[in-house]
């Protein structure tokens, strides 16, 4: 390497894909305001590879450290950031719910897939 820190890579699960287009379809059945919704929360997603640590911790369970990014003061993404190993050597982010945030208890249905599948995996 030459010394310049590589970007973290980007995975999704099954269950935070799954959420997002479960939020997504229900703000456009609701006819909530959700033009641009998906691009946004892509782009937040998108940029936590330069930062993952950025956001603040949310919870810790089984070892896992939860971050929760927001977007749009009310959208929230929470998401695990495995650092650097020999088999991942840029990291990754590994993202696994997206909520709306004024839910009661939005972390509530987080949940920790040990196997850490992928849906682009």
């Amino acid at each position: 390497m030459d010394g310049m820190r590589q970007e973290a890579a980007v995975g999704w699960t099954i269950e935070g894909l799954r959420s997002f287009v479960q939020l997504l379809r229900y703000l456009q059945e609701n006819e909530y305001h959700w033009i641009g919704l998906r691009r946004d929360i892509l782009a937040a997603v998108n940029a936590l590879r330069y930062a993952p640590l950025r956001c603040r911790v949310e919870r810790v369970r089984r070892g896992r450290v939860y971050r929760r990014l927001i977007v749009r003061r009310r959208y929230l993404v929470y998401y695990i950031y495995f650092p650097p190993t020999e088999t991942q050597p840029r990291g990754r982010v590994s993202i696994r719910a997206v909520k709306h945030g004024a839910k009661r208890r939005p972390f509530c249905g987080v949940r920790d897939d040990s196997s850490t599948r992928h849906a682009d995996a």
